[in-house]
């Protein structure tokens, strides 16, 4: 069998063709978004999404549409089949994959859809950064064969941080991830929510090939392959470039949402500045077609080219805002409360907040350069958080009255004060059911006004535990 190089795609069954593009959403998707944002309270940044009917769902059951999009002759990418994308390069005499899913379960599907496009041996497989949804099917693809393995160093895995705070990063991972909530629960993020969850990480293998030049040219059954240095969500991001065919692949480095420049899981500062620069590395490329590890490709040098220039100015402009702010003697607290996005790019659908929030953006730019302190010596050493609710207690007569307050709060729907409040009665009392009832009540109403997935899913888990210990 020869390679295929055909227009169509490799579409489920049962899903319409008329939801097919790549690109930016059509302009009365992207409309219908900014009337639903314009219809807002000003407090309430993120609307709620539950369903399809909202436009944030509908323009992301779009990204995810499960498809083997054909990018240009030779390239081809699974979309929506995992947690992340897969890239099929077929060349001469043996064909090859970036990225290879999050588990084994999806590696198989996408390698049984790939071998509908070629049976050439897979010669080489890229992984365009360490993510385990970038690398977790690995050894399904290399089966059969002896592909090298070509990554950047560090190989391990950011969330490898050694057994000291292995047990915190895994329950606030699956607190972020909506782990142990069901589907019907979660929204979709930068990922489809409903994706197959077997073998995950079962499938990782190490690479063969270590990149260290932040430039190396490959010739890989006859396709020429460029390996750029781009650091970004990780230190050891690379960037898949075909020259001849005008085709980008940047991992994580842009993707449909608001980037994740914090991750609430927990993680290491990332180098917002470094990602700006590795961004311009890419908008000079002048890419003829974008292919991000999450969502559809970008196609057409003028819209990948406005696409990515938006990307790097959002990130700037945040950036910069922030250590502007901090400058002028602003805490982190009244930072993360101000800072926006300029209106242009506040509008593009591309820079919603399904994922990364500026807010936790701010904050973490902020610690990055300055650390903890905000520079107001009351907090240089603050009373604990005991003593502070036995005063907050003192102060409004009664952990009964507070209790009231906290009460009334759920009523108003003031559902964020309603926390805080509860918070002071949990450190007095941490097993009452009555005040994690009612914190848990006020998580799970924040939880619906939440655009990103990642805060929505941290509220709802977070509820449920409160629930469970009672």
């Amino acid at each position: 069998m020869n390679p295929i190089f055909s227009c169509c795609a490799f579409e489920e069954p049962g899903v319409s063709r008329a939801a097919r593009f790549s690109g930016p959403p059509p302009h009365w998707l992207a409309a219908s978004l900014l009337l639903i944002f314009a219809a807002l309270p000003a407090a309430a940044q993120r609307p709620v999404a539950n369903d399809l009917p909202y436009a944030r769902d509908r323009i992301l059951a779009t990204q995810f549409k499960k498809e083997v999009v054909p990018v240009t002759d030779g390239v081809f990418v699974a979309v929506g089949y995992g947690a992340a994308n897969s890239v099929l390069i077929v060349g001469e005499d043996g064909s090859i994959v970036v990225d290879t899913m999050y588990g084994t379960e999806a590696a198989e599907h996408v390698r049984s859809l790939f071998q509908q496009v070629t049976d050439l041996p897979i010669a080489a497989i890229f992984h365009t950064h360490n993510h385990s949804d970038h690398v977790g099917g690995t050894a399904v693809f290399a089966r059969g064969g002896s592909p090298e393995i070509y990554a950047r160093p560090p190989a391990s895995l950011e969330l490898e941080s050694g057994d000291e705070i292995a047990h915190v990063l895994k329950r606030r991972s699956r607190r972020q991830f909506g782990s142990d909530l069901s589907d019907d629960e979660k929204i979709d993020g930068i990922a489809p929510v409903r994706r197959p969850k077997g073998g995950v990480g079962a499938g990782k293998l190490p690479p063969t090939r270590i990149v260290t030049a932040d430039h190396e040219r490959l010739n890989i059954a006859g396709v020429d392959i460029e390996l750029i240095a781009a650091p970004g969500e990780t230190p050891d991001h690379q960037l898949v470039w075909l020259p001849n065919q005008r085709v980008l692949m940047c991992g994580d480095n842009f993707y449909y949402s608001f980037p994740n420049l914090y991750a609430i899981r927990g993680t290491p500062y990332r180098d917002v500045s470094q990602w700006v620069r590795s961004l311009d590395v890419m908008i000079e490329l002048n890419a003829e077609h974008l292919i991000s590890g999450h969502a559809r490709p970008v196609s057409g040098a003028s819209i990948v080219r406005q696409t990515l220039t938006d990307y790097r100015d959002a990130i700037e402009h945040v950036f910069l805002a922030t250590l502007e702010g901090a400058d002028q003697g602003l805490t982190p607290d009244e930072l993360a409360h101000s800072v926006r996005l300029p209106k242009d790019l506040a509008e593009r659908p591309y820079l919603q907040e399904y994922y990364g929030v500026i807010a936790w953006s701010v904050r973490s730019i902020y610690d990055g350069y300055l650390g903890w302190f905000d520079g107001n010596p009351t907090n240089l050493f603050p009373l604990s958080p005991k003593e502070e609710a036995m005063r907050m207690v003192r102060l409004v007569g009664s952990e009964g009255e507070l209790m009231d307050a906290a009460n009334a709060a759920l009523a108003d729907e003031d559902f964020q004060w309603a926390c805080q409040l509860a918070d002071y009665l949990l450190t007095l009392k941490p097993d009452s059911s009555d005040v994690k009832e009612l914190k848990a009540t006020a998580l799970d109403a924040l939880a619906l006004q939440q655009m990103s997935s990642n805060a929505r899913h941290y509220y709802l888990s977070s509820a449920r535990e409160l629930q469970e210990s009672n």
